[in-house]
């Protein structure tokens, strides 16, 4: 006598089952894969922006310690969007050149269409040292108050401090003028207000309280 053996097949509802947990469990992994190189990308970006910072801070520095109210090199001047500083440099000693101190000019200014804040000595081509930039200003102290438009010229010294503002362009800010004017199908707006991500104030070594006529430095 023969037995019939029967084996049991997955129902079409099981494999359904099977196949959803099997997306979700895909869908999970990816979704932590993605989450773990967002992370890894954001903390290489942050940890760059952080040199880039510490290196404008060391050129600013430098150009600040060397400065000088007026010199062939032109004014010390801060506005808004830039800052223009002569310095007096030491030249090495080499067979072309005699060494000796030497006027140059050192200049950072915001560059809106690039969204990046450019730097240059002299009439030197502008290097980018910081991009993603959505706004930067500048100030000068003059022992009174922050002015965004000083000229040693006109203020008779040096400033006693110059300070950067930075702040780094966000998802959703809106196009800045600069950058909308290449394109007449979009509207130019002012540039985004928000929180200063980075400040950089330095201090001006050889400058002096102004005096007025009694000699009495300024408060």
């Amino acid at each position: 006598m023969k037995v019939r053996r029967f084996h049991r097949a997955f129902t079409l509802l099981e494999v359904l089952v099977a196949l959803m947990l099997i997306a979700a469990i895909a869908a999970g992994g990816f979704a932590l894969f993605r989450g773990a190189m967002s992370t890894k990308e954001r903390l290489h970006a942050d940890s760059r922006r952080a040199l880039e910072v510490a290196t404008l801070e060391s050129m600013l520095r430098q150009a600040v310690l060397a400065s000088e109210a007026g010199s062939d090199a032109g004014d010390f001047a801060v506005s808004s969007r830039s800052v223009s500083i002569p310095c007096r440099v030491m030249r090495v000693s080499s067979r072309a050149e005699r060494p000796g101190a030497f006027a140059r000019r050192f200049s950072l200014f915001f560059d809106e269409q690039q969204s990046a804040l450019l730097a240059a000595w002299d009439d030197e081509p502008a290097v980018p040292i910081l991009h993603g930039l959505a706004d930067v200003s500048f100030r000068a102290f003059d022992g009174r108050t922050w002015l965004e438009d000083f000229s040693a010229s006109r203020d008779r010294g040096l400033p006693l401090a110059v300070e950067l503002s930075l702040r780094w362009r966000r998802p959703g800010d809106p196009m800045s003028a600069a950058t909308a004017a290449s394109d007449p199908s979009v509207d130019p707006v002012d540039a985004p207000e928000g929180p200063v991500d980075a400040i950089i104030a330095v201090a001006v070594p050889d400058a002096a309280p102004e005096t007025g006529d009694s000699g009495e430095s300024r408060p």
